[in-house]
């Protein structure tokens, strides 16, 4: 495609999308852009509206698996959008743009002495990928939270550039889910308590110790592959593939977690392919065993939409 000449210091060609993706796979990107403001973004939307190009928007991928054969269309990355422009008001809340790590939020949120965002602060994400997964955390003798019980407002900007306000009750949150799949997030508000650095550093370093505890970490992946069954058993996604004997299967350059039956890992040079068998035989197996019908929590993303599909991934 033969881009205009004012796109062509925005978008690029022939991205490798594995560099964007906790699990470092993928093929490349037929365009790419990383817009840094929300004049950038509006113009790269129109562009993908002209051409009527698929699009995919992604935060840190850190739950999409994309294609071997990547993506045929435009992916934008918010990683620079208003990269970490974070505002306090006093001691009740703070707003972040959908680019901010959740990491940096939280170690902001630390030095001022102010609580409430802690269960975020390990997840590899950002906080447009958040909220638009409803990201959530929790660790033995502390209650789960996940971000709708703490988001007060966000702005979203859909398809054809229009921004909107949204306060909590316009988002139907639900388990990794939100009704948001047509709007990109550009910021939000989170309410917060007061506290001290000293407590907020505990509570982000208990999270941290439990997490490395019951983690898998020392190869690329994007955490638990298939949400946790609602119904049928108490079993968790992790308990049901280990009792199937799943643990340390391996297929290509992928592999179940001896750690973590949840988690499927890069070990060297995976391709989505390898992942997916995977995930196939996981879903095989404990249906045949449990009854039990596995979903997916990771996003996979088709090299060739059908349809002009948005994907907002969490970088979270």
């Amino acid at each position: 495609m033969n881009l205009p000449i004012e796109l062509q210091t925005l978008i690029q060609s022939n991205v490798p999308l594995c560099r964007f993706s906790n699990f470092q796979i993928g093929g490349q990107a037929e365009l790419f852009a990383q817009p840094q403001t929300r004049e950038e973004l509006k113009y790269l939307l129109q562009f993908r509206q002209d051409f009527r190009l698929p699009l995919i928007v992604i935060g840190r991928a850190s739950n999409l698996l994309f294609s071997d054969e990547g993506f045929e269309g435009l992916v934008i990355s918010l990683m620079k959008f208003e990269k970490d422009r974070v505002s306090f008001r006093e001691t009740d809340s703070v707003k972040a743009s959908a680019g901010t790590g959740l990491f940096k939020l939280s170690q902001l949120c630390q030095e001022k002495g102010l609580g409430g965002l802690e269960f975020l602060c390990h997840i590899p994400g950002t906080v447009g990928g958040a909220v638009r997964m409803n990201a959530g955390f929790n660790r033995p003798g502390k209650a789960y939270r996940e971000v709708k019980d703490v988001l007060i407002t966000a702005t979203a900007i859909d398809l054809n550039g229009s921004e909107k306000a949204l306060a909590l009750d316009d988002i139907d949150f639900r388990y990794r889910e939100s009704n948001l799949d047509d709007r990109i997030v550009l910021d939000a508000t989170f309410k917060l308590k007061p506290s001290t650095p000293g407590q907020v550093r505990e509570e982000i370093r208990a999270n941290f110790a439990y997490r490395n505890s019951v983690q898998d970490l020392q190869y690329p992946s994007v955490g638990s592959i298939f949400k946790n069954p609602k119904k049928q058993t108490n079993l968790t996604s992790g308990q049901l593939i280990e009792k199937v004997g799943l643990k340390g299967f391996q297929v290509g350059g992928a592999m179940f977690s001896l750690k973590h039956g949840n988690f499927i890992l890069n070990i060297g040079h995976a391709k989505a392919q390898d992942v997916l068998e995977l995930i196939a035989v996981a879903q095989t197996k404990v249906r045949e065993a449990f009854g039990v019908e596995l979903e997916t929590e990771v996003k996979v993303i088709p090299a060739r939409p059908t349809n002009e599909a948005l994907e907002v991934g969490m970088i979270a």
